[in-house]
């Protein structure tokens, strides 16, 4: 028979066993700044999206032309847009997500998606349909791509060390996110100015190029992605509402003008050329 002893110590290396396959559960889950992200994910997108509709959703392609600018706040828009998904892209691989959402989401995300595209074909076509709807469709789209990031946030309690990083961002990643800046400065600078159209829409281009032929590059967003800590993403966010801010004050006000615009656009730059050279090192200490 075995001893007390050698029972209590079976028992034991039983319980470490468990405790660390417990641990090991744990680091393959998302963290909570991989929920964070998320959240400022269906924020960014929704946003845009009502912002969109905002602008463009109770107007013909006459109104829209003699604006200041005109067309060209579709351009300034989107650049964030695209912008996100491939850095969002690079921060899925250093979360190591392997989960897809569920068909609920798809669904739901669907149904949203095919109601902006609805909105805005009707506008094109002249169409009338109900102005409320421009409200409804972000606010669901908004509770549909956040309802799990909450979820897990409040279900899930917070791990040590901090999932973001503090190392400064390599020689690439640092300069992309300084031409990050540099696009989007120069998008919204140049939106309110004779011809902006054609000028924004050859900037977007250019850059919608340059993103996707350095997509799997060193020098690509979703390695810029990948690499970012928290004060990038901040200022990313901060740098896109100054971009909706301004879509808006240009839409409807009368003083918000090109002067005002190449402020915000130079604010841009600053922001994130400032964000590109932060950390200055990496913090060693225990947290």
């Amino acid at each position: 028979m075995e001893s007390t002893g050698d029972t209590a110590t079976l028992a034991n290396r039983r319980l470490q066993e468990l405790a660390r396959l417990e641990r090991s559960a744990s680091e393959r889950a998302p963290s909570r700044a991989y929920w964070w992200l998320m959240l400022w994910s269906a924020i960014l997108i929704s946003v845009y999206v009502a912002v969109f509709l905002a602008t463009f959703g109770d107007s013909t392609t006459e109104d829209v032309s003699e604006r200041s600018g005109g067309y060209s706040a579709t351009w300034v828009m989107m650049t964030p847009v695209i912008a996100f998904s491939a850095l969002h892209s690079g921060a899925r691989e250093r979360f190591r997500i392997r989960t897809r959402p569920s068909t609920l989401y798809w669904c739901l995300y669907g149904l949203a998606a095919a109601g902006f595209i609805a909105a805005g074909v009707l506008d094109i076509a002249g169409i009338a349909y109900p102005r409320w709807l421009n409200m409804l469709v972000p606010v669901v789209l908004l509770l549909t791509m956040a309802a799990s990031p909450v979820r897990h946030l409040v279900t899930s309690s917070p791990r040590s060390p901090a999932s973001w990083g503090d190392s400064p961002l390599s020689g690439a990643a640092r300069l992309m996110t300084v031409l990050l800046g540099a696009a989007i400065g120069l998008l919204l600078a140049s939106s309110a100015i004779t011809l902006a159209a054609a000028v924004s829409g050859a900037i977007a281009m250019v850059f919608l190029i340059v993103v996707l032929a350095s997509w799997r590059s060193s020098y690509g967003l979703p390695r810029a992605g990948y690499q970012w800590h928290l004060i990038h993403w901040v200022s990313f966010g901060t740098s896109s509402a100054i971009v909706f801010v301004c879509v808006l004050l240009t839409t409807f006000t009368t003083w918000f003008g090109t002067g005002h615009n190449a402020a915000a656009g130079a604010l841009v730059f600053l922001v994130m050329g400032v964000a590109a050279f932060l950390p200055r090192r990496s913090d060693q200490r225990e947290r």
